[in-house]
This record gives structure tokens, C-alpha cells and sequence, in this order.
């Protein structure tokens, strides 16, 4: 028997599972992933026994089995981060506000944020912008030069549109894994992970200064949970599966074929 080495890498594919059907519909690529890494565990019940005053472990039986699944992701998405964040994603389309009145009390020195951001034709009736007040057109905020004479201070401008992910305030929904790898150390042999059923822990920590020589990742964790719709038995499982995917054979052929009605080939 030959040795089978393995150094994979690959694409992580999510899908979100239909509620009503159990199943898997479509599949989203969810970017560069530079780690994944499948955990199992189990606990055991062990029966002892003693012979010439020494205890033995004479059997053991497992009781329960359970799964999780480690990843470092570096795609930054929206998709990704309400899933991860436990958010929801609202898009803002691109439009104009009128009179936006900004909070009483601005002295010169302060900073205040508008509503939108990434904003243009920025005017306050009354004041001069660089004499009076300055705007962060990426951010979408007014310094103040000046303490303005006349309060609540109104802002007109247009804005560009956004996507936003919220925190922490929406179910993380149930999910399938697809892992469609290569296996490098066997000459690029193709290899699948299958999970049929996924829920992910909220992200920890989310990592936006950075001093390190490499691309900001979001390390995942989540539970694999068993799809009760299938059997253990089954070539399938309950948790998932791993294919290692053969190539196609190759057929010499001499030119002359002796077949006897038994077999069909495949092509």
C-alpha cells in the first residue's frame, strides 16, 4: 500500500439551509481562508477491573460524539461579517439631505458627524467653509473653525450610498459547509469536505489597527451539528463527509475488443 501524504488548499463554500426543506440551496464562495481545520471529540464510559492488586481498564465504550470546525477568514464582506457578528446587512442608497440639524451647543474646535457619509456640495446657510468650518468629504463630519452664532446649525449635501452590518442583534442562521480542496502532496488530487449542518460562535475579536506584516484575519468557530434527516449508517453520515475524488481511468486500446455482453462501460 502506497503512503498517502496531504498539504490542501482550496475554496470554502457556505450555504444557509432551507428551513422548510433541511436542505442546501446555494453556495457562496466566502473568500480567502488561510486556515480551516475540523475538531472531534467524544466521551467514554470505561469499565474496570482488578487483577493482582492492579486496576485495569478492561473496556470502554463511547457515548457521545461531537465536532467543530476552526477557520481564519480575510474576506471582510458584508455577508461575512453578519454572519460572524450576528448582524443584519441594510444597504443605503445614494441620495441628498436636506436641512440635517446638527446638535445645539457647537463651540470652535468641535467635530460633528453628519448622518452619511462619503458626502459633496457640503453648505450651511451662514457660514463660510475654510473660514468657518472644514468637512472630512470621506467620513462625512464638520469641523468648526468658528463658533457658529446661529444654533441648531443645519447642513444640506448630498451622499454616496453604503452597506452597514449591525452588532449583535439578529440568529446567526444554520449552515452547510463545502469545502472543494486540492491535496498538493498528491499531485493536485482533488478532495471534498461536506458538513451538513453548521452553526457558527459570534466573532471575539475583530482586529481594525494593525502593526503585523500580515492581512488582518477573523478566526471562526463553530459547532457541527448531526443532520437527524440521514441515517449514521448511511455512506453519508449524520455530520458530514470527506471524498477523495479519483481521475478518470485510462483505457489502452490495441484495436481489437472480445466482449461477452456482461459489461457496460462508462465513458
Amino acid at each position: 500500500m502506497n503512503d498517502t501524504y496531504y498539504y490542501g488548499q482550496g475554496k470554502v463554500f457556505l450555504s444557509v439551509r432551507n428551513p422548510v426543506t433541511n436542505k442546501s440551496e446555494i453556495w457562496r464562495w466566502i473568500g480567502d481562508v488561510s486556515a480551516l481545520t475540523l475538531k472531534l471529540s467524544f466521551e467514554q464510559s470505561e469499565r474496570k477491573i482488578s487483577r493482582a492488586g492492579v486496576v485495569m481498564t478492561s473496556d470502554r465504550r463511547y457515548t457521545s460524539f461531537s465536532a467543530s470546525l476552526a477557520s481564519v477568514w480575510h474576506d471582510f464582506s458584508a455577508d461575512n461579517l453578519s454572519l460572524l457578528l450576528f448582524g443584519k446587512t441594510s444597504r443605503i442608497a445614494q441620495s441628498w439631505q436636506s436641512d440635517e440639524a446638527l446638535p445645539k451647543g457647537i463651540t470652535a474646535g468641535d467635530r460633528v458627524a453628519l448622518a452619511y457619509q462619503n458626502v459633496r456640495e457640503v453648505s450651511i446657510d451662514g457660514l463660510a467653509e475654510g473660514t468657518d468650518y472644514e468637512v472630512d468629504y470621506g467620513f462625512g463630519a464638520i469641523s468648526f473653525l468658528t463658533t457658529p452664532q446661529s444654533q441648531p446649525v443645519k447642513v444640506t449635501y448630498d451622499y454616496a450610498g453604503s452597506q452597514s452590518v449591525s452588532l449583535l442583534n439578529a440568529k446567526s442562521p444554520e449552515v452547510s459547509l463545502r469545502y472543494e480542496g486540492i491535496n498538493l502532496a498528491e499531485g493536485g488530487k482533488k478532495v471534498l469536505l461536506e458538513l451538513w449542518r453548521m452553526t457558527f460562535d459570534p466573532l471575539t475579536v475583530l482586529e481594525l489597527i494593525n502593526n503585523a506584516t500580515s492581512l488582518s484575519g477573523m478566526e471562526t468557530s463553530s459547532a457541527v451539528l448531526p443532520d437527524l434527516n440521514r441515517q449514521a449508517a448511511d455512506v453519508f453520515g449524520l455530520f458530514g463527509r470527506i471524498v477523495m475524488i479519483d481521475d478518470f481511468m485510462t483505457i489502452t486500446y490495441d484495436g481489437t475488443i472480445d466482449f461477452d455482453g456482461k459489461y457496460n462501460f462508462a465513458y
